[in-house]
């Protein structure tokens, strides 16, 4: 049985519980049941995407490394883009006003 099938069941106990037994424990035992399975569930679904400690090291050098690249052509970027946004915006414009013009 898997931890799905488990806090699935324990809800269906639950809820026939409620109906059969409304003044027993019964029903809030299998509730609490529930509840605890999916915190376990949660717990292992989180773990499962965490970086492995020997991992997390050498992650942060990539990540250092990567960033002082982006730093280090940031500045090229920009002046690139910018430089060529007056034409770009331009043409943006000229080509609305031909399709409007195209649809009147």
């Amino acid at each position: 049985m898997s931890l799905e099938e488990a806090i699935k069941h324990c809800n269906e106990v639950a809820d026939s519980y409620n109906d059969t037994c409304p003044d027993c424990d019964c029903a809030s035992d299998h509730r609490q049941l529930a509840s605890w399975l999916q915190e376990l569930k949660e717990r292992r679904e989180m773990e499962s995407r965490q970086i492995p400690q020997d991992m997390t090291e050498e992650a942060c050098e990539a990540l250092v490394k990567l960033t002082e690249k982006i730093i280090e052509i940031l500045p090229d970027i920009v002046s690139s883009v910018t430089a060529n946004m007056p034409e770009a915006i331009e043409q943006y414009i000229e080509s609305k006003m031909n399709n409007e013009k195209k649809v009147k």
